[in-house]
């Protein structure tokens, strides 16, 4: 880029240039021009001074003497008689004597290099009497062409120290956004959460080129960890039906019953089942919110979520609103209340209970239960990746479970929370059918 803004602005200049230089020329052209004629018109008046008509004839008085005159001018008579010449001229006389009949005063240019200016006498017949006057014009085309030469090496200097100066006035403007990409480069390999520091009260073109790098950092950083966190979720979902499936077919293996072989294939093939349902249903989340017409029963989707959890103490369902439905996937519900009843499963001491109710436009079912609860600052905690609660500390478990259960419910637009208290209890909040 340095080099191409150089080159345009360059090219762009010297443009400028070229139709200066030639406006320029052409100027001075017609200012020598017209100095010149200026010169041909006081040697014209000189001449017609030192002429005479005497008797019908052209006579030359005294002053025809003078050098100037002598030098540069022709007498004309009747029938277009030389009465005076200069004694050394490298016009031809032919050239003059053309203007020897000329009605009114006439310039013209003849080689080499030379102008000419004739003017009949005054007081004489017409065609009786007329002088010519000569100026070389070498002197003035010198001039031209001295001012040209030293025009356009004036343009060249111009063009030389131009092409320098942007050159180093293009670099300093674009090395901090070189450094910029180089650092965002670094950034993105090593340290995704690293941002430039821009100046809020003078933004500029490179502050605003920050601000959105940083943006662009911002969002690279976020998939970043989506992506590390979906990876976590994957295995953490998929760890216990793989464990199951290794086992029953450890087992197996060293059984010869047939029957027992047919029974532990029937399980692995649940297992299996179950892996490509949970896989499915976390590719699914990822990708778009739950798609538009889903549906399924309240009820249905609490139900399956039951029996697929094993509990150490009863459950209890709350069927109030038997018909009620959400506007998601029931696969996605029953993912999104299976790490909430296996928590509370696990920390209740008499039972769990599971409700739901409708509330505005939406549907709240709730997982309860008799354990020891959360503090009111773990209620966020413990749907970060990793993050459990304080009762759960020396518990089996990676801490994903509930993390997943947000996910899934925020991709069908709704949201999964913790309430603080003694006994546990967790809201699923989604959107009415």
């Amino acid at each position: 880029m340095r080099r191409r803004l150089t080159v345009t602005t360059v090219l762009a200049v010297l443009l400028a240039l070229v139709v200066l230089t030639v406006g320029f020329y052409l100027l001075l052209s017609v200012s020598l021009e017209r100095d010149a004629d200026a010169v041909l018109r006081a040697r014209g008046e000189a001449a017609l001074a030192s002429v005479e008509l005497r008797g019908g004839s052209v006579a030359i008085t005294d002053s025809a003497g003078d050098r100037t005159t002598d030098a540069t001018t022709w007498v004309f008579g009747p029938r277009a008689a030389v009465v005076l010449k200069p004694a050394t001229t490298r016009v031809a006389l032919a050239d003059a004597a053309k203007l020897a009949a000329v009605p009114e005063p006439t310039f013209v240019t003849v080689p080499p290099q030379t102008r000419l200016l004739a003017e009949p006498v005054p007081g004489a017949a017409p065609r009786d009497a007329t002088i010519v006057v000569s100026l070389s014009l070498a002197p003035y085309e010198r001039s031209e062409q001295i001012a040209l030469l030293s025009a356009v090496a004036l343009d060249l200097a111009i063009l030389a120290v131009l092409a320098a100066v942007t050159r180093w006035l293009v670099g300093a403007a674009l090395r901090p956004v070189d450094r910029m990409t180089r650092q965002a480069q670094d950034w993105l390999a090593h340290d995704a959460d690293r941002r430039f520091e821009i100046a809020t009260s003078t933004p500029d073109e490179v502050g605003r080129l920050g601000s959105t790098l940083n943006d662009m950092l911002a969002r690279l950083a976020s998939s970043l960890r989506h992506e590390r966190r979906l990876t976590d979720e994957i295995a953490h979902e998929l760890r216990t039906p793989l464990a199951r499936a290794r086992a029953e077919a450890e087992v197996s293996a060293h059984s010869s019953d047939p029957t027992e072989l047919r029974s532990a294939l029937a399980a692995v093939v649940v297992d299996i089942d179950e892996i490509s349902v949970t896989v499915d249903t976390l590719l699914r989340s990822t990708r778009a919110p739950a798609a538009t017409g889903a549906r399924c029963t309240v009820a249905d989707a609490v139900r399956g979520a039951v029996a697929a959890v094993q509990f150490p103490v009863p459950v209890t369902i709350e069927a109030t609103a038997p018909s009620l439905a959400v506007g998601c996937e029931e696969t996605l519900v029953r993912r999104i209340l299976a790490p909430q009843l296996d928590n509370a499963g696990r920390h209740a001491t008499t039972g769990v209970r599971v409700r739901w109710s409708l509330a505005g436009d939406g549907v709240h079912i709730e997982v309860l239960d008799d354990g020891p609860g959360l503090h009111a600052d773990e209620t966020e905690r413990v749907f970060a990746p990793g993050q459990r609660g304080s009762a759960a500390h020396e518990g089996p478990g990676s801490g994903l479970g509930l993390a997943l259960a947000r996910r899934l419910a925020r991709s069908c637009g709704g949201d999964a929370i913790a309430e603080p208290g003694p006994g546990g209890r967790f809201i699923t909040r989604l959107p009415a059918a």
